[in-house]
């Protein structure tokens, strides 16, 4: 019986966090993307839900995230060192200017790897429609 009331307490969290989610955002982030970094992310949406890959020659990346607002995306975002496989783990906000432009900002949520706990960075990207219209999957 302790373990049912565990499992509805945990059912009602997990449900009432559902609805932290903007539930019309205002972009489709869905594309390839550029940004200083050499090389191109690859994002996917699915209702408020985002996905991002992005690899280049030293990490690997995977963000998860949900848009927060019609036009902001909070999650997390996995960077994994190539050559030694360490793996740091950073909050990543990005907040839409338009359907092709996007800043980002990052706080690294652990001393793991090369990045110190608490480091910080930002940046912008663009949507790169050339690629995409170039590309057949």
């Amino acid at each position: 019986m302790k373990h049912l009331g565990i499992m509805i307490v945990a059912a009602l969290v997990l449900f009432t966090g559902t609805f932290a989610y903007a539930q019309n955002p205002q972009y489709d982030i869905t594309g390839l993307w550029r940004s200083q970094d050499p090389g191109t992310s690859q994002f996917f949406q699915n209702g408020s839900e985002v996905k991002l890959i992005y690899v280049n020659r030293g990490f690997s990346h995977f963000f998860n995230g949900t848009y927060v607002t019609p036009t902001m995306i909070k999650g997390t975002m996995h960077r994994r060192n190539r050559s030694n496989g360490c793996m740091t783990i950073m909050a990543v906000t990005f907040k839409m200017q338009s359907q092709d432009a996007l800043s980002s900002d990052w706080v690294a949520q652990d001393s793991n790897c090369d990045l110190r706990e608490g480091q910080k960075g930002s940046g912008n990207s663009q949507r790169d429609r050339k690629l995409e219209e170039s590309t057949w999957y």
